[in-house]
């Protein structure tokens, strides 16, 4: 079954693009053109390689729950989980591998790394939902009618999460109660993750390391969204402003996060073009360009992940707690 919905992902990314390219909205002489544009490539290789980092100092943060590393060994462990969500998803999905990693890395039970994975990944989820509610909030004047709807779907969204987070004590000892009879080694397991997932959430907060979670998810967003800003400004005269450029581009890597393709390539495609499409298909094309470069650069830059996987899958580097 892993192997089966691995393929059928990487069907449906294909299938994806092929309908884009099709359409006449995956212009790939655009996207070589744009590769071909000095500012663009270097503007790329700089603004990711920074992203990247600002990614793996989140992940050090959220380590250090449970134990404090190296920033070396965070950045490996970005890099292998990068690359698996790009080249391995599926059976075996990047946060999984990073999580196994660690847990070999630091000698703690996987079961919490799974759950400081599963950490990362949520509250880099509500981020982005604060991101989209909080500047589509302040953008709301400007809004076209069709728009509207996404400042709706991101305030519903951001209601939930908000009370999720209010109400984390409640559901964890809910679930607790509904879960404690289980048997099954395997469910058992899961469902401890779980449970520590909850516990290093009411740690991220008590100790105040959420603020600096948010700012660091911040920063790594509008690098990226500030990358897709250059490409789509250099393909289009008159683009929107990016004030309502980076919430709406919030919106799109959501959706993106939605573990259904193979690094979000073809639903990323298809997301970027139906938000951005009330603005004009120029621009809507721009940003399917803009998202392609994006996917392009992160595969190239998550390649020495890959690397670091092969050689040193039994290796253990140094632990710093200080």
């Amino acid at each position: 079954m892993g192997n089966a919905k691995t393929y059928i992902r990487i069907a449906l990314a294909t299938l994806m693009l092929f309908l884009l390219y099709r359409s006449g909205f995956l212009q790939l002489e655009k996207i070589q053109s744009s590769l071909s544009n000095p500012l663009i490539l270097t503007s790329g290789f700089v603004i990711f390689i920074f992203q990247f980092l600002m990614f793996t100092a989140r992940w050090k943060l959220v380590t250090s729950l449970i134990e404090k590393i190296s920033f070396s060994l965070a950045l490996k462990l970005h890099l292998t989980g990068q690359f698996f969500n790009t080249f391995v998803p599926g059976g075996v999905g990047g946060d999984v591998v990073k999580a196994i990693e660690l847990s070999a890395a630091i000698q703690q039970p996987k079961k919490n790394t799974l759950a400081l994975t599963l950490l990362d990944r949520v509250v880099g989820l509500y981020s982005l939902i604060l991101f989209s509610f909080v500047f589509l909030s302040v953008e709301m004047s400007q809004l076209s009618e069709g728009n509207i709807k996404y400042l709706v779907t991101s305030a519903c969204l951001f209601v939930i999460a908000g009370l999720c987070i209010l109400l984390r004590k409640t559901i964890r000892a809910l679930f607790y109660k509904l879960t404690q009879n289980l048997k099954n080694g395997f469910i058992v397991n899961m469902r401890e993750s779980l449970l520590y997932f909850f516990d290093y959430l009411d740690q991220l907060i008590a100790n105040g390391k959420l603020k600096y979670f948010i700012l660091i998810s911040l920063i790594a967003q509008f690098l990226s969204i500030f990358f897709l800003y250059l490409v789509v400004n250099s393909l289009v005269e008159a683009p929107p402003p990016y004030i309502l450029f980076f919430p709406l581009a919030c919106f799109a890597f959501m959706a993106m996060a939605i573990p259904i393709t193979p690094g979000g390539i073809g639903l990323g495609q298809a997301a970027f073009f139906f938000i951005f499409k009330s603005f004009g298909s120029p621009t809507a094309e721009a940003a399917i360009v803009g998202i392609s470069l994006l996917q392009l650069f992160y595969i190239v830059l998550s390649l020495p992940g890959g690397y670091y996987f092969i050689k040193s899958t039994h290796k253990k580097d140094p632990v710093h707690n200080n």
